[in-house]
């Protein structure tokens, strides 16, 4: 089996159990490196935003439980991962069970209300540490001396030094097609509210955006699956180049529907068919509402965290 690298991040209020946790994570895998992050205080909650993204829709409150300020990250590497279903907020998934378990465990011991993150597979630890690092993570966490405290926000957030680095950074943020066409870049992906999180983007009707990367002005359009804005498949297929090619013929006639869906060319029409796509797919909102339920849980486990932590302070003394 293959070594593979995972994060745990520690949030600021979940530091009375730092040590704890850091002993037990290098009693069961390799501990790669550790370091601390501190984001700008103005930039605080773009940051924590770009870092969740859709995963959160009220990023005041979840810094309230978090903590705002110095997080600690610790980078891990799991020389035998065992991949299991388990239960998550996306449903049934296959994820890394040693890691899994013991995010569960941390968050336990931290009184719950997610002040211990981790990566559960390869692709969320590339989208992690892109979003904290950059494309280039590894190089800068292997230059880290241990316990080195690196101040940046988040990379989509400090901004690109050009447009090669904004694109190497998206293509390890997540699953994402660039097309450019006369002028105007398309990106489509997973997940656009995601891709606006990370860019620090304003939500927009129209799917179009202006993004400044080193100085200059670039146009931008984001398409995605979870929003509604393309038929289920349709990213797989662009993804694989199976439509890449036919796509950028009827890419305008494509928006134009998108802003008036009575607006379907024999272009776009012919194309959808040949494909395999029907135009009826309504817009959807992905980002992720609490529930009654959540919110109980929330205030339950907010006294159930000052009590582990009064009672760690205690116990120190």
């Amino acid at each position: 089996m293959n070594k593979e690298y995972y994060l745990f991040l520690i949030w600021n209020k979940a530091f009375f159990c730092r040590e704890k946790i850091l002993n037990d994570l290098g009693a069961s895998f390799s501990i790669r490196k550790t370091f601390y992050i501190r984001w700008s205080e103005k930039n605080f909650l773009k940051d924590l935003k770009a870092f969740y993204g859709t995963k959160t829709a009220d990023v005041r409150e979840k810094s309230r439980y978090v903590g705002k300020g110095l997080f600690y990250v610790i980078v891990v590497e799991d020389p035998d991962p065992v991949f299991e279903q388990r239960k998550t907020y996306n449903g049934s998934e296959t994820v890394n069970a040693r890691i899994y378990d013991k995010k569960w465990l941390y968050r336990k011991w931290t009184g719950g209300n997610f002040r211990v993150h981790s990566s559960q597979d390869r692709k969320e630890t590339d989208h992690d540490l892109t979003v904290l690092l950059g494309p280039d993570f590894m190089k800068r966490i292997d230059a880290l001396e241990t316990d080195q405290t690196v101040e940046t926000d988040t990379k989509g957030i400090a901004g690109f030094d050009s447009l090669e680095d904004f694109k190497n950074t998206l293509r390890l943020f997540s699953k994402n097609v660039i097309l450019e066409n006369e002028g105007e870049i398309t990106i489509v992906s997973e997940c656009r509210s995601d891709l606006e999180c990370f860019l620090g983007l304003e939500p927009s009707d129209t799917n179009r955006y202006v993004l400044k990367i080193s100085g200059r002005e670039y146009h931008i359009c984001l398409l995605s699956e979870a929003e509604g804005d393309l038929p289920e498949g349709f990213l797989e297929k662009i993804y694989d180049n199976a439509v890449k090619q036919d796509f950028s013929d009827v890419e305008k006639d494509y928006l134009a529907f998108l802003n008036d869906r009575t607006k379907v060319s024999d272009q776009l029409q012919e194309f959808m068919s040949r494909n395999g796509f029907t135009l009826n797919f309504e817009k959807k909102d992905p980002f992720r509402k609490e529930t009654r339920k959540g919110f109980i849980r929330r205030c339950r486990d907010e006294l159930k965290y000052r009590y582990l932590k009064l009672k760690e302070h205690t116990s120190a003394k």
